[in-house]
């Protein structure tokens, strides 16, 4: 320690007013009050997937077959139909602006569906049940594909709760995550239906277990494409509002770091004057102790500063750290910086303490 300076993280500086203090605390609770729900948006920065709505419990089908031609064109009819019923009530609980010719436009040529390589699955199959199992094609103007690929790129508001599996992500997304292909305005993957026969010998097409991230990404597609003027009118709104909550963190980081600075070079300065209390044959006896001290404080104290911010208890995090989900790197950076200060402050002021207890005997 003899003259071995410990090290400042930052200069000291005059030491912001209480007015000034009190005035961040109030902006930081509005903070806490208004923008919890924003910064939950912006770590999803995804919209709610819409629920498909009951379909028909069964449609008369001629024979039991999967790939009997009226039961398959009776498909296409169940399909499409529920492709617009949906996609209207999406956009009618959005509540958001579009243009209604634009949506119907879509949705009339949306009708190009096709269901093709057709297989029972006899696994699963009984003597009056067939599971069926295809590839479900839709095609679709290439306007409507490119409007909704910008549209599911930018944040959507979820209203009420809304679950992790409840999430889509970005069109590109949705196809490379899932067994979808995508070309030339064609979406297509599986689907599976069944078809049954009651004792009296009635046959019908079971639409309760019809399934397909087709019909789901279409559906969310067109819903998307049809808002995407109202989308980015709230984007806009949510970024110019997150713009303003970040500069708001910000101030209250420089803030904190210049606090924790201003604290670090008292103690540093009181240790060093401590060091030279405790006498000449103290620190002859206690030097390789000092020295191996203060390298376990720095590193333990820089890995204390790289703790992930989710692995924070709540009383470990401060009101600075609220909506940290819209930090820049180099707020991240600053934050990594006033834990390792908060950390080092804490001990250096435990060592002193200790030395102490040398001079007094």
């Amino acid at each position: 320690m003899d003259n071995q300076p410990t090290q400042q993280l930052s200069e000291s500086t005059n030491q912001p007013s209480s007015k000034k203090k009190i005035f961040l605390g109030l902006l930081l609770l509005a903070l806490i009050i208004f923008g919890a729900f924003g910064f939950y948006l912006a770590t999803h920065k995804k919209t709610k997937v819409t629920k498909l709505e009951d379909t028909p419990k069964t449609t008369e089908a001629q024979t039991l077959s999967c790939s009997d031609t009226n039961n398959l064109n009776a498909l296409k009819q169940s399909v499409n139909s529920l492709i617009r019923s949906n996609v209207q009530s999406s956009v009618k609980a959005s509540k958001d602006h579009y243009d209604s010719k634009q949506l119907e436009d879509w949705l009339k040529s949306t009708q190009a569906i096709s269901i093709k390589s057709v297989r029972t699955n006899t696994k699963e199959s009984e003597n009056n049940l067939l599971v069926c199992e295809s590839t479900l094609s839709i095609k679709a103007p290439q306007a409507m594909w490119d409007n909704a690929q910008k549209a599911m790129d930018l944040p959507q508001i979820c209203e009420g709760e809304c679950e992790e599996e409840n999430y889509i992500y970005s069109l590109d997304e949705r196809i490379s995550n899932s067994d979808l292909r995508f070309k030339n305005g064609i979406l297509e993957g599986s689907f599976e239906y069944r078809i049954s026969q009651t004792d009296q010998g009635d046959i019908a097409l079971d639409l309760t277990k019809m399934t397909s991230s087709v019909i789901d990404t279409v559906v969310e597609a067109i819903s998307s494409a049809v808002r995407l003027d109202a989308i980015k009118e709230q984007a806009a709104k949510f970024e110019a509002n997150q713009s303003e909550k970040q500069a708001l963190s910000q101030h209250a980081i420089e803030i904190r770091v210049k606090e924790l600075g201003e604290t670090q070079a008292r103690l540093d300065s009181e240790l060093n004057q401590v060091w030279q209390e405790i006498g000449e044959s103290n620190r002859n006896a206690h030097r390789d102790e000092q020295k191996e001290w203060l390298e376990k404080r720095d590193v333990e104290c820089k890995l204390e500063g790289n703790k992930s911010l989710y692995d924070l208890s709540e009383d470990e995090k401060e009101p600075y750290q609220i909506g940290y989900e819209s930090w820049t790197d180099e707020m991240r950076q600053q934050d990594a910086q006033i834990r390792t200060m908060k950390c080092s402050n804490k001990r250096t002021s435990a060592r002193i303490k200790d030395l102490k207890v040398l001079i007094n005997g």
